[in-house]
């Protein structure tokens, strides 16, 4: 790779530029006391065949860096970030530029960018760049050792190659997909191996689903629905429940998180009962191609 160039577009990041990434990320959240939302487990398990990320250099230095995240075929998730010596030079103008031309090139229909709540300077380039405040998630945090109450109706088991069907239903029912995009997101974490997908049942009949992705010191929830027709019932209290045994003994892990839609009360409320705490807010700003 020459590091003369300014803008290095990648399909996947090398051991040493992932090393860089990481340099540059804990040098942003130091100088800004902000949390940044890199999705590592993505950026260390790229595949495929098209431009996720981007890299900016000055003098053999990286200076810049922005993912690609995609989890359907209509919108992609952008993140990124500038080293503190060389803001207000248009790196990161340049890097969404380049972002803005692999995602017209894969059909996309608009952009979010990621931004952290507590970043003024994030939100000013969003809107700088005419991006529309669109939604804010929450980061949650269970610490909480203890384990909840088992319940008994519900029983959960690994995912099997004949639950694509079931899959692929509960993904549209859940978050008001369609069909081909639910398919493409579920392909898309199948390949990922250091996921687990659970399959909530009731005497042999589906009622919902949960994905758990392993982190270095915690479980990521994430992909959590229940059947259209079953919800109102307890069953994802029940899922979530038994969701969090399964990480302590199971997974091995103590934590878990999540990431909840800031106006999904419903939810939320849920998940606060069960022992998650709000640790920092997330904004996203849509932008049209």
């Amino acid at each position: 790779m020459e590091k003369s160039q300014k803008v290095v577009p990648r399909i996947t990041l090398s051991a040493a530029e992932l090393e860089e990434i990481k340099e540059l990320e804990l040098i942003c959240v130091k100088h800004d006391g902000i949390e940044m939302k890199l999705n590592w487990s993505m950026l260390c398990k790229r595949r495929g065949s098209e431009v996720n990320d981007l890299l900016y250099y000055e003098d053999g230095r990286l200076a810049g860096f922005l993912g690609i995240y995609f989890f359907g075929r209509t919108e992609a998730e952008i993140s990124g970030m500038v080293h503190p010596d060389f803001r207000r030079r248009g790196i990161f103008s340049a890097l969404l530029k380049k972002a803005e031309e692999e995602c017209r090139k894969n059909k996309f229909q608009r952009i979010l960018l990621i931004c952290p709540g507590n970043s003024a300077t994030g939100k000013e380039f969003a809107l700088a760049k005419k991006a529309e405040y669109s939604f804010s998630e929450y980061f949650m945090e269970r610490k909480d050792g203890a384990l909840p109450a088992r319940p008994g109706s519900i029983s959960l088991r690994k995912t099997e190659p004949g639950d694509f069907e079931t899959l692929v239903t509960l993904n549209q029912e859940g978050f008001s997909i369609s069909k081909e995009e639910a398919a493409e997101f579920l392909k898309s974490r199948m390949e990922n191996s250091g996921d687990v997908t659970l399959i909530a049942e009731i005497e042999g009949m589906p009622v919902g689903k949960i994905g758990l992705k392993l982190e270095p010191d915690n479980v990521f929830i994430y992909g959590f629905s229940v059947m259209e027709k079953l919800r109102g019932k307890g069953y994802g209290r029940q899922i979530l429940q038994q969701s969090i045994q399964y990480t302590q003994e199971v997974l091995k892990k103590k934590y878990n998180s999540l990431e909840v839609a800031a106006e999904n009360e419903g939810a939320l409320h849920l998940y606060q009962s069960c022992g998650f705490v709000t640790v920092r807010s997330i904004d996203y700003y849509a932008s049209p191609l």
